[in-house]
């Protein structure tokens, strides 16, 4: 139910929020797939150039800079096109997030005089949560969920 709680973004959106360079994780964690020797038939389209934008800066222009990207990120982004969709990023992003409240209050509560029920602590932290940010970095394609844990 927790999880549930953090998808009501990428529900309401229709599917994962981008920015300028979320394309660029699938696209490394596909070459990194494929060098692995898997998912040879995970061919990503280029897009299209925009006229708004010089040709000199266009991806793969000659001033175009593919900076680092974070390899673990790209890789599970691969990945999860390999099961079928990259929507996956989402739940796993849902599934981080609350998987982190929960391992932080398993090592707090230990130390309580009192143990509060952790499912039910959880689940209010994470709805108070979802009132906030944490819905949109969960439905970001972007690594911004890690950033914390």
């Amino acid at each position: 139910m927790a999880i549930a709680t953090t998808l009501w973004v990428f529900v309401a959106n229709g599917g994962l929020l981008t920015y300028t360079d979320s394309a660029h994780y699938i696209k490394r964690g596909v070459a990194v797939v494929q060098t692995l020797g898997f998912g040879e038939d995970l061919a990503l389209p280029e897009p299209a150039p925009d006229p708004e934008v010089p040709a000199l800066v266009q991806p793969g222009g000659e001033r175009s800079l593919d900076g680092s990207r974070a390899m673990v990120y790209s890789l599970l982004t691969a990945l999860s096109l390999l099961v079928g969709s990259v929507e996956t990023i989402a739940l796993m992003n849902a599934v981080v997030a609350v998987g982190t409240l929960i391992f932080a209050f398993s090592i707090v509560m230990r130390d309580l005089p009192v143990h509060p029920d952790a499912a039910r602590l959880t689940f209010w932290c994470v709805l108070i949560a979802s009132l906030g940010s944490l819905p949109f970095y969960v439905a970001y394609l972007m690594p911004d969920i890690f950033a914390p844990v």
